[in-house]
């Protein structure tokens, strides 16, 4: 399956009920884009079953989902 940012960012911007737009993709999601742990549980979850894998245990910090880039660069890992 083919993966791409436009597709991670609809995701995220409908749980977040914000439009993201490829000039954010660099941007804070927790920052500027309000996203709170519940948000970000509710994200993982949706990615995964989206794109039918599950992110490693130790890929789920913070640090990993600042931003559509970091969650792009942890799916690609994955899949």
């Amino acid at each position: 399956m083919t993966v791409t940012k436009k597709m991670i960012s609809d995701i995220i911007g409908n749980i977040l009920d914000k439009k993201i737009l490829e000039t954010d993709y660099e941007r804070s999601l927790q920052i500027e884009f309000e996203m709170d742990s519940i948000k970000l549980v509710e994200i993982v979850i949706k990615l995964e079953e989206s794109f039918n894998f599950e992110f490693e245990d130790e890929d789920l910090i913070v640090e990993n989902f600042q931003n559509i880039d970091s969650i792009y660069n942890i799916i690609i890992k994955n899949i």
